[in-house]
């Protein structure tokens, strides 16, 4: 008979498929280290972040100097995202 072997339990070390920012908020140029993200294929080491930028060369509503928005890759391979989305509109 084969001793019954126990392999330890899997730790996840990235995380995949960043949350979507809200339905109108405009966010949706989304950057990791500095290069573009994927949601598919993208790893997100834990304690990461990914930023959210204001989609093609629009504005944030209210804040002019606003640059990005993140979410964080969380030590439980769970995303932790913004309580509030910002919300981006026409620079024009």
């Amino acid at each position: 008979m084969v001793p019954e072997q126990h392999l330890p339990p899997c730790n996840w070390t990235f995380c995949i498929e960043a949350p979507e920012a809200r339905n109108g908020s405009f966010l949706s140029d989304l950057m990791y280290n500095g290069t573009e993200y994927d949601f598919y294929t993208t790893e997100v080491e834990i304690n990461d972040t990914v930023q959210y930028y204001c989609f093609n060369g629009m504005k944030h509503a209210t804040d002019l100097s606003f640059a990005y928005q993140e979410a964080k890759c969380g030590s439980d391979n769970i995303w932790e995202a913004p309580a509030q989305w910002e919300q981006c509109v026409n620079s024009a």
